[in-house]
């Protein structure tokens, strides 16, 4: 499978597994982000505070107290999901 199917098969099935109602808050999100690497993006939340999404091999991780507390994903990582997902190249 070509690495670019690959990518969006794995960034898929992690938007799959988070609520509904993670996913809903992530839009504000997608304006608020920045890739360091093709495995590290920074997101900024609207008060400010900036947290680390990463991929690790254990799957995807993120510094925020949700995903800390919870180890579910949160709406930083639906943010990054989303991101990754959107084909720059139809639009």
């Amino acid at each position: 499978m070509p690495v670019k199917e690959r990518k969006q098969e794995f960034w898929s099935r992690i938007l799959h597994k988070t609520p509904l109602k993670i996913r809903l808050r992530a839009s504000p999100y997608l304006r608020s982000l920045n890739k360091l690497s093709e495995n590290e993006w920074l997101v900024w939340s609207p008060s400010g505070t900036q947290y680390r999404v990463r991929v690790t091999e254990r799957g995807v991780t993120c510094s925020c107290p949700y995903f800390g507390d919870r180890g579910e994903y949160c709406k930083h990582i639906a943010a990054i999901c989303a991101n990754e997902l959107f084909d720059r190249e139809r639009y």
